[in-house]
């Protein structure tokens, strides 16, 4: 056991009994109340000092530790949010902990070695829907830091994939109710409007580039059978590797809403709910975590290039304000289980995505470390940095 392991050992039974909490009792976006008290009360209970409410978002919060009167600054993150429905199907209860334990871990062996540094730990709401950090990124709660790790399970153990620009808009029609089956011709069916526009969508899609995607459901479409629809809503997703490609896909998905509402008489709306940005691949933060797992559990991972990654996370809005990665972690045992299902969430809570976790996090702890103590290092990775986000 390494002296990361050693310092999560100690309060690895309390991260379990957070995590199982977490999993059975799914909160989603800006509703994590008990979650978020479950990781304020860990905190607290290590004699730290939690302020809540962070930034006026009432289920973030942030901790911060000094070492020897403080230096370079690391800033670890947590998620805790579960999708409608679905509940922990993508291991927000382990990602969680995960911040905690790697906070933990990486300032506890600064104390143990006299490394003046500070240490941050960001609890970050509503990243599935509404983008928790992309709001907190505008009223600056990612100025000033060093460095920044987020980690994520997933199937199979992997560098950062890369994440997309995701654009996420709400589009309502408003029609005309009339009566079915008497008075049809005196409607504006708001549905039809709603159901044009997906099957132009669904036309598009097979023309769209590699990593481009679009995606969307319809959340309101009427209220009785034989009521002409006078209003419909439908909630979508934009996703492309960079800001600037999605936005000429928002521009040609206007024009399509624009032409539903004027093939059925409608009126058309458009909310732009979430802009999520693309990541920042840093790539000798990428090359540590795999050197980590060799070094120190002695396996091989799969180390891409920033590119491979098809979801978006707003992470990415963190990632150009400081330079970070956002490793994956195996929790599904090389089982095909996506993100998203009822299969990864019941990986979620098991005995192997937990021990996973906690040695992934250790991981995480040994790079913040290895950041502090190695300048050449930290001049690469800022280097890295610099190259993509100074223009």
């Amino acid at each position: 056991m390494n002296d990361f392991q050693k310092y999560i050992e100690s309060v690895k039974g309390d991260l379990a009994e957070i995590s199982a909490a977490i999993h059975a009792n799914p909160e989603v976006a800006f509703y994590e109340r008990e979650s978020s008290q479950l990781l304020i009360s860990f905190l607290e209970k290590q004699g730290l000092i939690v302020e809540r409410n962070f930034k006026e978002m009432e289920t973030a919060f942030i901790t911060r530790k000094e070492v020897c009167g403080g230096g370079l600054s690391v800033l670890f993150l947590s998620e805790y949010d579960a999708l409608p429905g679905l509940g922990h199907a993508c291991g927000h209860n382990l990602i969680a902990v995960s911040g905690l334990a790697a906070f933990v871990a990486a300032s506890r062996y600064a104390e143990e070695h006299h490394i003046p540094s500070t240490f941050t730990l960001i609890g970050t709401p509503a990243e599935e829907t509404y983008g928790g950090k992309t709001i907190l990124k505008a009223r600056g709660a990612f100025d000033g830091y060093d460095v920044c790790f987020l980690l994520h399970p997933f199937a199979g153990t992997a560098t950062d994939p890369g994440w997309l620009s995701s654009v996420k808009i709400r589009v309502r029609f408003k029609g005309k109710a009339s009566h079915a089956a008497s008075r049809p011709e005196d409607g504006l069916n708001a549905l039809d409007a709603a159901v044009l526009l997906y099957n132009s969508v669904s036309m598009w899609r097979q023309q769209l580039p590699e990593r481009a995607r679009i995606h969307g459901i319809f959340t309101d479409g009427g209220s009785a059978v034989n009521i002409i629809p006078e209003k419909s809503e439908m909630f979508w997703n934009l996703r492309a590797p960079e800001l600037l490609a999605a936005g000429e896909m928002r521009k040609r998905f206007h024009k399509m809403v624009q032409a539903a509402a004027e093939a059925t008489g409608t009126f058309a709306e458009e909310e732009i709910v979430a802009v999520y940005e693309p990541s920042v691949f840093n790539a000798p933060l990428n090359a540590l975590y795999g050197d980590l797992w060799k070094e120190m559990f002695g396996e091989e991972i799969f180390r891409g290039n920033g590119t491979e990654g098809r979801a978006s996370s707003d992470f990415g809005d963190v990632s150009v304000k400081v330079p970070g990665a956002n490793y994956l972690y195996d929790i599904t045992r090389g089982a095909d289980h996506p993100l998203h299902t009822p299969e990864f969430r019941e990986d979620a809570a098991t005995d192997y995505a937990f021990e996973n976790t906690m040695r992934a996090s250790a991981i995480t702890a040994a790079a913040a470390i290895r950041f502090l103590e190695d300048e050449d290092f930290r001049e690469q990775v800022r280097a890295d940095w610099k190259r993509q986000t100074s223009f």
